[in-house]
């Protein structure tokens, strides 16, 4: 009588130690009464300890090449994006040049007229005046935005180069 591959399949959950007290028990009273279930426990038992008692040489390449390709790429270049967008700093810089342009423009417009045309003399001192005209409320308003946006500035090429170090 040929033992099926349930039976297979019980004997070596038997081997393990996986099976529950009923199926133990079925296995030793059917290797006690018949002489296959025998012989094929007994052969399955000494191929549990020889492969027990072989120690693996190496792992195997497979083994290898599936760890390597989980592992994280430690050589990989880090792309931070900056904490300003370009974009917001070419924007201020505009709005800048043009705010100061404005001033000279309206300052070169207001200053007396000479018979010679105007002097330099004239024009800058135009130029203060339309300064000190500012209040100092907006000048604080500007000067701590433009201490902020220098100090991101600062702190993104910090921690750009500490990163990269890191």
């Amino acid at each position: 009588m040929a033992i099926s591959e349930k039976d297979h399949q019980l004997l070596w959950n038997y081997i393990d130690q996986d099976c529950s007290e009923a199926e133990q028990e079925q296995v030793q009273k059917r290797a006690e009464s018949g002489e296959p279930w025998h012989e094929e426990l007994q052969q399955k038992l000494l191929l549990h300890e020889v492969m027990q008692s072989i120690e693996p040489r190496h792992t195997s390449m497979r083994f290898v090449k599936s760890i390597m390709e989980n592992l994280p790429d430690f050589n990989a270049k880090v792309v931070i994006p900056p904490l300003i967008p370009k974009d917001w700093i070419r924007n201020f810089i505009a709005a800048s040049i043009l705010f100061i342009t404005a001033l000279m423009v309206v300052s070169w417009g207001n200053a007396p007229m000479s018979s010679s045309g105007q002097t330099l003399q004239t024009v800058s001192s135009q130029l203060m005046s339309q300064f000190e005209s500012i209040p100092l409320k907006q000048w604080t308003q500007f000067a701590s935005l433009l201490f902020g946006i220098l100090t991101l500035l600062a702190l993104d090429r910090f921690l750009k180069h500490w990163k990269m170090n890191f």
